[in-house]
């Protein structure tokens, strides 16, 4: 598979990568030539030598050029302005008759277009569905980067002088839309006719509703959505992930498309003589990227999805001058009801991409001039908490983020699955190569790909040592487990209990140091959540035939029942594999560290929970 890294880094402002991608030829735009019936908006190279030998044999020239010679002697029947309802209905029946449309019949339109007015408008729109469907040669008479110069040049025709009407915009909508879903460089230039020609107010009425209703990109049963937080050390791994979805993205285009809000990086040189600097040359701008095909065969690009202004999401790019802080509520809210809204499908997979510390956020976004941010439990309620269409699976290609308060938040949201690592992940992620070929081999497999499916394949073949898939309707049934251990330890003092708090305190911890942080990292009591069901083995072990061990048994096994896991031998921490089991809850070594913030604002676990929580904030007794 052929792709276009290079335009990728060009489109977020970086420099290319020597020596590793070669770039991609650039097209030429095709000269015009003024045309007997009018402006050829048409390559001036000949076609036919172009079209496969059942396409000549389907139709010949002269059978066209035998349509086009009706079409225009009927057209010249009548002498007024418009063309009558009745004449233009008869021309979209003979376009839908004819056994194939050709170069000829398409240089009539493309003049009409230009000269030509219809007592009914909505008709040009069903004369170009008959042309598209009829035209074998389509992609040869009217690429798609002619269709984008022809949309200019005809607004400016027709806008000469005057404002466009309301048969203008019919026209422009009705071409632009000939293949059906345009695609995002067709999209883009009708977009830009609306934002600068001027328009009557039905007009723009007109535009404004037609272009609003029109996805930008045709439906598919999943929209994968990638929340690409990137405004920080990672910058450079994100670009990187970008070029390593385009060159397996068409083995998933049968049945998803792919958008990535992606935001650039901004990094501090050391000698701190040149202040902040773009990380990696990233310009610092924030884009909505669509990953298609492009008009050279073979290629797939990463392009920027045209935002109009008057949406939200819009109107907070505007705001902020391109800029989003991905760490906003604000930003995660109107952005994937713009994507909802813009690409619908049947289920949605939506991953944040960056860094993450468990209960505590996500998606940091760092930024010299407003200080770093990042979503905390109670924005990630406040953003997508009513979403009418929860997206089916919630991942988290980020640290830590396989966690029990983290599946507390998503099954109040209404997710099916949560996918994140317990463990720090390393900077280069997933690896979007295998969990795009992975999904694909999965839904030709099966027929279709299922939020289970999905989610259980991404773990399977996603790069990183501890990830897991989570059912969310399970986290109910953990966190009632929880609460019963909680509630056998306090039986028997709890914390209080020095072999109970040896214990707990002695249990190995996750954190933004990793499990074998140093002594003066573990005293900041950074390191506070512990594997589930290696805690459960250890006090399954210390209390044998109790209340603990039974409720401890129970715990592990309602955790086992609602993971997926992997677990492989890691290079940075090794040994983790012994004690890591895809879910971690937070449990700070003595209640002289319990964090009160984990009972904040909106900590939807601290009832579900309560003989836990008490246990958590339990100070040992002094000596």
């Amino acid at each position: 598979m052929s792709v276009t890294p290079v335009q990728t880094r060009r489109l977020l402002g970086l420099q290319p990568l020597p020596n590793r991608f070669q770039t991609a030829p650039v097209l030429a735009a095709p000269e015009f030539q003024n045309a007997q019936l009018g402006p050829r908006f048409l390559p001036t190279a000949p076609v036919a030598s172009k079209r496969s030998a059942a396409q000549l044999r389907a139709w010949s020239a002269s059978e066209d050029l035998a349509l086009s010679s009706r079409l225009r002697k009927r057209l010249n029947k009548k002498r007024g302005d418009d063309i009558s309802t009745e004449d233009a209905q008869y021309l979209v029946n003979a376009l839908r008759r004819a056994p194939a449309i050709g170069e000829t019949t398409v240089r009539l339109l493309l003049s009409m277009l230009e000269h030509a007015n219809l007592e009914d408008p909505s008709l040009w729109s069903d004369m170009f569905v008959a042309v598209a469907k009829k035209a074998p040669d389509l992609d040869t008479l009217l690429p798609p980067e002619r269709i984008v110069t022809v949309i200019h040049e005809l607004a400016e025709k027709l806008g000469k002088h005057k404002k466009l009407n309301d048969e203008a915009v019919e026209k422009l909508l009705a071409f632009g839309t000939l293949r059906g879903v345009p695609n995002i460089r067709t999209r883009r230039a009708l977009e830009a006719v609306r934002r600068l020609h001027p328009m009557t107010q039905s007009a723009a009425k007109t535009m404004k509703t037609r272009l609003d209703a029109i996805p930008f990109a045709p439906p598919k049963p999943w929209t994968f959505f990638i929340y690409m937080a990137s405004e920080n050390n990672l910058e450079p791994y994100a670009v990187d992930d970008l070029v390593d979805m385009q060159q397996t993205f068409e083995k998933i285009a049968p049945f998803a498309n792919v958008v990535v809000l992606a935001d650039g990086g901004v990094v501090n040189d050391e000698d701190k003589t040149l202040g902040p600097q773009p990380a990696n040359n990233w310009s610092q701008k924030t884009r909505l990227l669509l990953i298609e095909p492009s008009e050279m065969e073979g290629h797939v690009m990463s392009r920027a999805i045209p935002v109009p202004v008057d949406t939200p999401l819009g109107e907070l790019m505007q705001q902020n001058k391109g800029d989003l802080n991905l760490g906003s509520p604000d930003t995660l809210r109107k952005s994937i009801d713009f994507v909802q809204k813009g690409i619908p499908s049947d289920h949605m997979f939506f991953s944040v991409w960056s860094h993450g510390l468990a209960w505590k956020g996500i998606a940091e976004d760092e930024n010299a001039g407003r200080g770093s941010d990042m979503l905390r439990p109670h924005e990630l309620i406040d953003a997508l908490g009513d979403l009418e269409h929860p997206p089916a699976v919630m991942g988290f290609d980020a640290c830590l983020m396989a966690n029990s308060g983290v599946s507390a938040l998503l099954e109040e949201l209404g997710s099916e699955y949560m996918i994140g690592s317990q463990e720090l992940l390393d900077a280069e992620g997933w690896g979007y190569h295998r969990v795009f070929e992975g999904l694909a081999k999965a839904e030709k497999k099966a027929g279709k790909l299922t939020p289970e499916a999905l989610a259980h394949t991404i773990v399977d073949v996603a790069h990183g040592t501890t990830l897991s898939a989570m059912k969310l309707s399970e986290s109910t049934k953990v966190w009632a487990g929880l609460d019963k251990l909680g509630e056998a330890l306090n039986a028997i003092g709890g914390r209080s209990n020095p072999e109970v708090q040896q214990i707990l305190e002695s249990l190995p911890r996750y954190g933004s140091y990793g499990v074998d942080a140093s002594e003066e990292d573990k005293a900041q009591g950074d390191e506070d959540v512990v594997d589930v069901i290696h805690m459960c083995k250890q006090l399954e072990a210390a209390f044998p035939r109790s209340d603990i061990a039974k409720a401890a048994k129970k715990l592990r096994e309602t955790t086992a029942d609602a993971t997926h896991f992997k677990n492989m031998p890691s290079k940075s921490y090794p040994g983790i594999e012994n004690y890591s089991h895809g879910l971690t809850t937070y449990l700070p070594r003595t209640g002289d560290v319990f964090k009160s913030h984990y009972l904040g604002k909106g900590a939807v676990w601290k009832h579900r929970a309560p003989s836990w929580i008490a246990l958590l904030k339990q100070k040992p007794e002094k000596s």
